[in-house]
């Protein structure tokens, strides 16, 4: 019978099974005011509107939203002020979110999109990783008994489609479990000749 295999997972993350904090204190800049919604899965996207970096993430969340429309896609930006967001929103109304190298439109158009004016909100979910900033951008799961399902700090070169992020949140939707697997854990390689040494040196202690 073969030997079971040690693996190494994810479950390290403290925000993972921990509860959702609430959305109260958000102010909304697209959409009604809502909050976390008992029996309902939910994606909390805290964006900049400065870093264009994220602008593919935020097309991909957008992508996101329009495949999975039962979920719950909030995205909360952490900018310095609320005009700022509204000035960012417009420029993607008149389609002048463009990349300057491939020249593709991106967007952020999801049902609710919140301005965390004091911050709080953010902090409070970093809060939950052990984090004393807010990553930006970065991405919850929340599921529908309201806990912390997944996370994900998402750059330029690490998007979505580059994450196992789409993966898991098709995981929770399903009520499937996650995938948390890392790889088998290595076996530590040792030296003959070093072992044999350091034997010896043990020996002579004696």
């Amino acid at each position: 019978m073969a030997d079971a295999v040690d693996v190494k997972t994810y479950s390290d993350d403290a925000a993972l099974g921990a509860t959702a904090p609430s959305l109260e204190l958000l102010e909304f800049v697209v959409g009604e005011k809502v909050d976390l919604q008992p029996g309902k899965v939910h994606v909390l996207f805290f964006w900049v509107s400065y870093y264009k970096g994220a602008w593919l993430v935020n097309e991909e969340l957008t992508q996101l939203y329009e495949k999975y429309p039962e979920v719950q896609f909030i995205a909360i930006s952490n900018d310095a002020d609320r005009a700022a967001v509204e000035k960012f929103l417009q420029k993607i109304a008149d389609g002048k979110v463009i990349d300057e190298n491939t020249k593709a439109t991106y967007r952020l158009a999801v049902p609710y999109i919140a301005y965390d004016d004091k911050k709080a909100t953010g902090k409070a979910y970093s809060n939950l990783s052990n984090n004393a900033v807010v990553h930006v951008p970065q991405a919850f799961i929340v599921g529908k008994d309201g806990k912390i399902a997944w996370r994900q700090n998402l750059t330029q070169s690490f998007t979505m489609s580059m994450s196992n992020f789409a993966d898991q949140l098709d995981r929770v939707i399903k009520g499937e479990a996650l995938d948390l697997t890392n790889g088998p854990k290595p076996k530590p390689v040792v030296d003959e000749g070093e072992a044999a040494e350091g034997m010896a040196d043990d020996m002579s202690l004696f």
